[in-house]
C-alpha cells in the first residue's frame, strides 16, 4: 500500500491524499485510518478514521509539537483485516512567511561602483515554526531581466547562509539601478519573496571647489562659487553654504546654513541684514553639494571677514615733501 502524500503543510495542520490499494485482499475496503505521532507516548496513534470513498485528511497535532518531526503512516481496512503503508516522515511547521522588507543599500559601502545591501532576519514569529537555516539574495541585471543568486545555499564561495549583507563589486554600471529581493528558508524550504526594492550604484558627490572670494565691504562678503565635478553616480540637487560661528574658538564646525542660496548662482553675497554677519568678524565659509543620497564632504574653507578693506593714503610727491621741509617743520 502506497504512503500518503503530504500535500500542504502549515503552522497548524498537515493534510493528506493517497491511493486506493493495488489489491483489497477480494473483499472491499472499508474504511481507511491515518496514524501520526502522539509526541506524548512515543507511539502511532489513530488522527483519523474516514469512509472509503475519502482519500483526504487533514490532521492538527499540538501546537507545543510545532518544529518537531511526526511519522505518519496509513491503514486500510476491510472486512477480514487490515493492511498499513510504509511510514513516512514530515516536520510540523511551514515555510518561513515573506520578509516585510526588500533589501536597502548601505550608504557607508555603496558608490558609483559598487553596491552594498542589507536585509533583516525573519522573526521567530514568522519563521514558520523552524528555525532560519538561511537566506537568498537575488539581484537582476540592472535592466529589467531576470533575477541571480548572490548569497544562499548552493552559491559557490558564500558559506555564510544566515549573513545579512553583502556587497557586489562585479558587474555594476555607474548610476544604474538594480532590482534586489531575497527570501529565507528553514527545513520545509523556501519562503516566498520579500518585496522588490531598486538599489542605486552612487553615492554622495565629491566636494566642490573651495569658495573664492569677490568682496568684503562693510556690508557683508561676496563668494564665487563653482558646482562639484563629479555628481558621484546620482544627479547633483542642489549646492549649499555653511560657515562657522565667527569666534574661532573650539574645534571647526560649521553650524550655520545660509538657506537663502538656492544653488543655481555662481556667486553669493552674505550679508549683515539677510544672514546675522557681525562687522568686523572674520568667518571660514565652506560649499558642499547634494544628491539624492546626501550631501558631499565639505569644501575646502575660505577665510573672509566682514569690514570695508583699508583705505592707505596717498604717499607724498618728492616736491611736496620738500614743502613741508622747508615750511620748517623739519617733517619729511
Amino acid at each position: 500500500m502506497p504512503i500518503p502524500t503530504l500535500t500542504e503543510q502549515t503552522t497548524t495542520s498537515f493534510s493528506f491524499a493517497w491511493l486506493e490499494p493495488d489489491y483489497d485482499g477480494g473483499c472491499a475496503i472499508s474504511g481507511y485510518e491515518l496514524l501520526i505521532d502522539d509526541k506524548t507516548t512515543g507511539l502511532l496513534a489513530v488522527s483519523y478514521s474516514g469512509a472509503p470513498h475519502v482519500r483526504v485528511a487533514q490532521v492538527s497535532p499540538p501546537v507545543v509539537d510545532r518544529g518537531q518531526s511526526f511519522r505518519f503512516m496509513l491503514r486500510a481496512t476491510n472486512e477480514i483485516s487490515a493492511t498499513a503503508s510504509l511510514v513516512g516522515y514530515a516536520l510540523f511547521a511551514a515555510v518561513p512567511s515573506a520578509p516585510a522588507a526588500g533589501p536597502s543599500s548601505d550608504a557607508s559601502i555603496t558608490n558609483k561602483a559598487r553596491i552594498a545591501a542589507t536585509w533583516s532576519a525573519i522573526p521567530t514569529a514568522d519563521n514558520g515554526g523552524s528555525e532560519i537555516l538561511g537566506y537568498q539574495l537575488e539581484i537582476d541585471d540592472g535592466a529589467g531581466g531576470n533575477f541571480s543568486a548572490l548569497t544562499g545555499e548552493g552559491v559557490t564561495g558564500v558559506e555564510d547562509y544566515l549573513k545579512l549583507s553583502y556587497a557586489v563589486y562585479s558587474g555594476i554600471a555607474e548610476g544604474t539601478y538594480y532590482r534586489f529581493r531575497y527570501r529565507g528558508k528553514n527545513a520545509a524550504g523556501w519562503g516566498p519573496y520579500s518585496p522588490i526594492t531598486h538599489l542605486q550604484a552612487a553615492a554622495v558627490p565629491n566636494k566642490p571647489p573651495a569658495p573664492t572670494l569677490g568682496a568684503a565691504t562693510d556690508l557683508g562678503v561676496t563668494l564665487n562659487l563653482l558646482p562639484s565635478a563629479e555628481d558621484g553616480g546620482s544627479p547633483i540637487t542642489a549646492h549649499k553654504i555653511f560657515r562657522d560661528d565667527g569666534t574661532g574658538l573650539g574645534p571647526i564646525s560649521y553650524p550655520y546654513n545660509h538657506a537663502l542660496y538656492d544653488g543655481s548662482a555662481s556667486s553669493y553675497t552674505a550679508t549683515i541684514a539677510t544672514d546675522a554677519l557681525v562687522l568686523g568678524t572674520t568667518y571660514r565659509f565652506v560649499y558642499v553639494a547634494t544628491n539624492a543620497f546626501g550631501d558631499s564632504a565639505y569644501s575646502l574653507h575660505l577665510i573672509a571677514g566682514v569690514g570695508a578693506p583699508l583705505q592707505l593714503a596717498v604717499a607724498p610727491t618728492r616736491d611736496s615733501a620738500y614743502d613741508q621741509y622747508f615750511a620748517g617743520n623739519n617733517t619729511v
